[in-house]
């Protein structure tokens, strides 16, 4: 009888080779940046969220549920650039920047929202002073 090939070996001869070997167990680059996204994606930073799937499935395609999160982070993405987010207290800043990005991705010049501005008198600047 020809002597076969051992492919069974007991974990702890595993564990003691890769002791010796050095090797030290860690999260890497492309799992944070996963687990960035799913975290961007439960915060509803729906488009933040969407570019690193992007990336991360650039890297691995195989990566598990991967083409799910890209699917519905690009719904989301797409429908939350066309509602009204609240903005929280201290991000005023963010909040109008950001308004006033999506007034001008709609296609709106910046005269029309200025002059907007001024015939509501003055109560936006007052909200965020």
């Amino acid at each position: 009888m020809k002597q076969g090939y051992n492919f069974i070996v007991p974990t702890q001869v595993i564990a003691e080779f890769i002791r010796k070997a050095g090797v030290q167990p860690a999260i890497g680059d492309l799992d944070n940046k996963y687990r960035q996204a799913v975290l961007d994606y439960t915060g509803n930073k729906y488009q933040s969220a969407l570019d690193t799937f992007r990336l991360v499935k650039t890297v691995q395609p195989a990566w598990p549920y991967i083409d799910d999160y890209i699917s519905k982070a690009s719904s989301k993405a797409s429908s939350q650039s066309l509602t009204f987010q609240p903005v929280k207290v201290g991000e005023q800043k963010k909040g109008l920047a950001r308004l006033w990005q999506i007034l001008q991705d709609a296609g709106i010049k910046w005269y029309t929202i200025v002059i907007a501005i001024i015939v509501i008198g003055g109560g936006i600047i007052r909200l965020f002073r």
